[in-house]
């Protein structure tokens, strides 16, 4: 994939002003956002104190909208109602997105026409993505204006790499039907650039999110462009938290004969609790997890307590690095067979935090990485940094044509 975005332009210096402009990186699993204080590119928490919102949103029993964590706890014990990677879905037509359906829980068809529609069988109605998009942008930006005590409407947002005109163009639409004007729509790759101040550099960037991809950016006078990129679309961030899900639930059948996996309630405090090992991995050794009053049997209350080491961890993970280690050598053999070198390595997405990782990428591109700007929250700071000023209400909306020229994609 080939995407040129520019940079920097001196001709705008003399419109800019301090009106500040809402980043968002709409993410799959999550979102952030950022706004520019004083040309500084600052994060913003939501109402909860979290730098980062997940990306789902649903319906409880009660017909309550909810957004964010609260959403995501739904996942389990209300599935059908819970609405999430739904950037898988936005600006694609149904017959495009059928190997996607079956990572869901909820569930998606076509219309008349062939577009995508999301049921909600509590309200016996069904959305269209962007409908669902816009409740989380528009939570995204409701927080970020309590925080400030301002209303901001104009918004930059960062959707993945590989998304062409026709996704972009539904992320706007989105963001319209939530009362925004965005300004621009970046690539997760330009954002990234931008975040480390890139330019005249080549950067691999190392990117494990809700998928994991590698690209290698170019970034010369004052334009960044894709120059190769890999995915594995079978590879993501949550195979993580799967792993420590299975490792408990096998550990209690084993020593109680019942496997919590089947009870939704406790699947529910199962994948909450693994999130939260994984987290604290990449800062301690080892964690406790301890969820009290798992599940009630007939010989009484159950407990899970488990001591769950760092080391362990990797142990449950290997397959997951060493696919991680295979994606990362097809990019390389491809960008030597293109005869492209690497200037930089940079870490984006939330996978990127965990320390072994960090070390396979290190290894294997034999580069030292540059890890000072939280992965989670580098593709908000670079949208935020394109307009570190702020802009004028009259200032050019479409100033930069996004040109998508191919995708290179190793599976297996």
């Amino acid at each position: 994939m080939s995407i040129g975005d520019n940079l920097s332009d001196n001709s705008m210096t003399k419109q800019l002003t301090m009106e500040k402009i809402l980043a968002i990186d709409l993410g799959t699993i999550n979102s952030s956002m950022a706004v520019s204080i004083g040309g500084q590119p600052t994060v913003i928490a939501n109402l909860k104190g979290q730098r980062v919102t997940p990306s789902v949103v649903a319906y409880d029993f009660n017909g309550d909208r909810l957004v964010g964590q609260s959403a995501k706890q739904q996942k389990i014990i209300n599935p059908q109602n819970t609405f999430y990677s739904v950037n898988y879905f936005v600006g694609n037509k149904y017959e495009e997105i059928n190997n996607k359906i079956e990572e869901v829980s909820y569930h998606v068809v076509s219309d008349r026409s062939g577009k995508v529609k999301i049921q909600c069988p509590i309200f016996n109605q069904q959305f269209v993505p962007e409908e669902i998009l816009a409740q989380i942008l528009g939570k995204l930006a409701d927080d970020t204006s309590f925080h400030l005590k301002e209303q901001l409407t104009e918004t930059i947002i960062t959707v993945p790499t590989y998304f062409d005109d026709t996704q972009r163009q539904a992320v706007r639409d989105a963001a319209r039907i939530a009362g925004l004007k965005v300004v621009r729509i970046l690539s997760e790759s330009y954002a990234a650039s931008l975040a480390y101040d890139c330019d005249n550099e080549t950067i691999l960037l190392f990117d494990f999110g809700s998928r994991l991809k590698v690209s290698l950016i170019n970034t010369k006078d004052s334009v960044a462009e894709v120059k190769f990129a890999v995915e594995d679309i079978y590879t993501g961030s949550q195979d993580f938290d799967r792993k420590i899900i299975n490792w408990l639930a096998e550990e209690f059948e084993r020593d109680e004969g019942i496997d919590l996996r089947q009870d939704t309630q406790a699947l529910q405090r199962l994948v909450e609790a693994s999130e939260i090992a994984k987290i604290k991995l990449s800062l301690v050794e080892q964690t406790q997890i301890y969820l009290p009053f798992i599940i009630n049997t007939e010989n009484g209350v159950k407990h899970v307590n488990k001591i769950l080491k760092r080391s362990h961890f990797e142990h449950l993970c290997s397959d997951i690095l060493a696919r991680c280690h295979f994606t990362l050598g097809k990019f390389l053999e491809g960008i030597e067979l293109n005869n492209l070198n690497i200037n930089k390595v940079i870490l984006g997405g939330g996978s990127t935090c965990i320390p072994i990782v960090q070390s396979l990428v290190q290894s294997v591109t034999n580069k030292s990485i540059n890890c000072n700007i939280n992965p989670n929250e580098v593709f908000a700071i670079g949208a935020a940094k394109l307009f570190p000023n702020g802009i004028t209400n009259d200032f050019p909306i479409s100033l930069i044509h996004d040109e998508v020229d191919r995708k290179t994609k190793f599976a297996e």
